[in-house]
């Protein structure tokens, strides 16, 4: 098989087979994976018929239901959500006999950064994802300072490094020690700050945009103490 993906052009007769470096794209766009049966020399073979299965190395990718190739070849859709350096997509042959299985590899960046993220000891980030992140706040001890991560992420949770807006932070508790002075800039994104609630009970945390650019939408948080 033959893994072909935007930017790169097939040329049987070559060592490669193919020339061209894949392009670079946007977490959340559909990428087109073009599958060719392929012989020694990568020249197509138009009678295979078999059908092939992508995968990815990003877990959160929506990917096709397996599908026979037509004249040795398919182009299929891929959507790629997880911003990574390299991502890798793979297709199989699901044939008895099946073909030499084959990859591609294309870096998937963050998009524009539409809303923040807060994420308290107990959450871990997961881009990509529908949530944004897994774990459940951890229960801290009134008077205990607490570290607060506050992140510009784009559509699917990806830190949006190029996003410099400035945050200011509030609680449910009127007595909580918040950062002084209460406005925090972002830097490659992201920032990190402590606050101590003194309160006995459920709070949240608050980050809401004041300056800077793109413009983002505030962000909530819980935890008990």
């Amino acid at each position: 098989l033959q893994v072909l993906l935007p930017g790169e052009t097939a040329a049987p007769g070559t060592v490669s087979g193919k020339t061209g470096t894949a392009s670079a794209v946007t977490a959340g766009a559909i990428v087109g994976v073009t599958v060719n049966a392929v012989d020694a020399n990568w020249n197509i073979v138009t009678t295979v018929t078999h059908t092939v299965r992508l995968t990815a190395t990003d877990a959160n990718a929506t990917l096709p239901v397996d599908t026979a190739l037509v004249n040795g070849t398919r182009t299929l859709s891929v959507t790629l959500r997880t911003a990574a350096a390299t991502t890798t997509i793979t297709a199989t042959d699901r044939d008895a006999a099946p073909l030499t299985t084959a990859t591609g590899s294309l870096a998937v960046n963050a998009g524009t950064a539409t809303k923040l993220q807060v994420l308290l000891p107990g959450e871990t980030a997961a881009p990509g994802t529908a949530n944004g992140k897994t774990g459940t706040p951890t229960d801290t001890t009134a008077g205990s300072a607490v570290s607060v991560a506050v992140n510009a992420v784009d559509d699917w949770w990806n830190v949006a490094s190029a996003a410099t807006p400035t945050v200011t932070v509030t609680t449910t508790d009127s007595n909580a020690v918040r950062p002084s002075p209460n406005s925090i800039a972002l830097v490659a994104g992201t920032a990190t700050f402590s606050v101590t609630f003194r309160t006995a009970e459920y709070h949240t945390v608050t980050t809401t945009q004041t300056a800077g650019s793109p413009t983002v939408t505030a962000a909530t948080s819980a935890i008990i103490h």
